[in-house]
């Protein structure tokens, strides 16, 4: 797919090894995929005369779990040392599933209230550090989508249709987290806001992880209270170097579209 469509690297998304033994088959496959990348960018390079430090170099992440009981079947030292991103799914901790309102992707713990906080992204995220992930290598996942009764599937409704019409956004100080609720029909959507948004862009500097991801892009809105527009200007900071960029690499000579062939040219 990199060959034909020109893509830059290659996103993994197993849910879940059921095992240690699946875990380290996992590590298994990264490190292929890995060596497969790094071979054909070796060849591009040869072929266009360049010197190995010239090469390109093809992205390999992962869709990385939240759960203890997934990710403790992982052997994340060593998948961290064959990937460039870690893509944390810091969302849906709680859903239809559950019997017990829940928040969806907080960010801490609720003392006062922990059946409404099962998981918590920050002990996560500290458990994939001291495991030795590299917080550089770490993305923290956020949702597009708001945890209630639903819309397009059972108790999912998309960022841009949020707040539902009536409801109020409040903001949970202790779990660290956002939602609305409607008294009048007793709805509770768990979902993040772009100010919840930015406050995990402070999040994401304070402890120097690697950035940000979202499932899924479609749920956005299109106007001024996009999230991604807004995380994106409130990471590029003044002098718009916070978000890193690099030239895209062009010579796909072995794709079988002639655009990609060609350098993507018209």
């Amino acid at each position: 797919m990199i060959k034909n469509y020109g893509f830059d690297g290659i996103d993994v998304d197993w849910e879940y090894p059921q095992s240690t033994e699946q875990g380290r088959e996992w590590l298994a496959l990264m490190q292929e995929v890995r060596q497969a990348l790094d071979t054909y960018a070796d060849d591009l390079s040869r072929d266009k005369g360049y010197a190995k430090e010239a090469r390109p170099h093809f992205l390999l992440s992962i869709a990385a779990p939240a759960g203890a009981d997934n990710y403790n079947k992982l052997p994340l030292r060593e998948m961290a040392e064959v990937l460039d991103m870690v893509n944390l799914m810091a969302y849906d901790y709680a859903g239809s599933w559950d019997n017990v309102t829940a928040h969806a992707s907080n960010l801490a713990p609720s003392k006062s209230n922990p059946k409404s906080t099962p998981y918590d992204t920050n002990s996560v995220i500290s458990h994939y550090i001291s495991a030795g992930v590299p917080s550089s290598k770490i993305n923290l996942g956020q949702p597009y989508n708001g945890i209630g009764k639903g819309t397009w599937e059972a108790g999912v409704y998309d960022f841009k249709d949020l707040p539902l019409q009536g409801a109020t956004e409040y903001f949970d100080r202790e779990a660290y987290a956002t939602y609305s609720y409607d008294n009048s029909t007793a709805m509770l959507v768990s979902y993040d806001t772009v100010d919840m948004a930015l406050a995990k862009v402070k999040y994401i500097k304070q402890n120097k992880l690697g950035g940000a991801m979202w499932w899924e892009v479609s749920g956005d809105r299109n106007d001024s209270g996009s999230i991604i527009s807004n995380v994106v200007r409130e990471m590029s900071g003044a002098d718009g170097r916070g978000i890193e960029s690099k030239p895209n690499w062009i010579y796909y000579p072995d794709s079988q579209f002639d655009n990609v062939k060609g350098g993507f040219k018209g």
